[in-house]
């Protein structure tokens, strides 16, 4: 299973993300240090490149492809425009079996509603 894990900044994504990963035993992603990975360029930098949001997310939309592709059970911290772009990366849902989950502001009960919709699948 792909569990993507969707919130504004700060909100304990990516922390959430490495826990949930390592009860799992399964291997975690941030988004953003992939895409800069791949990208070798700062987020900020690559942005700079685009005219548009919605170019950018679509050539950063390679990146979940592959990771997704790549990884049959992982763990991906997304950044804040997966709330407000998920369309951007529906195809990679789709195709993926990818499985969103966006995090509130409290990170204790986000993680416990996290590990209860894993033991249901």
């Amino acid at each position: 299973m792909r569990v993507s894990l969707v919130g504004v900044s700060c909100v304990g994504t990516t922390t959430i993300g490495r826990i949930l990963a390592d009860r799992q035993g399964w291997p975690f992603f941030d988004l953003d240090d992939e895409i800069e990975r791949h990208f070798d360029t700062s987020i900020e930098r690559l942005q700079a490149r685009f005219l548009t949001g919605y170019s950018y997310r679509k050539e950063c939309a390679v990146v979940l492809d592959r990771i997704a592709t790549a990884n049959s059970d992982c763990v991906i911290a997304l950044p804040p425009s997966g709330l407000r772009d998920a369309s951007y990366f529906k195809r990679s849902y789709e195709r993926a079996d990818l499985h969103v989950t966006i995090v509130g502001l409290d990170p204790e009960a986000s993680a416990a509603a996290v590990d209860a919709r894993l033991s249901h699948t």
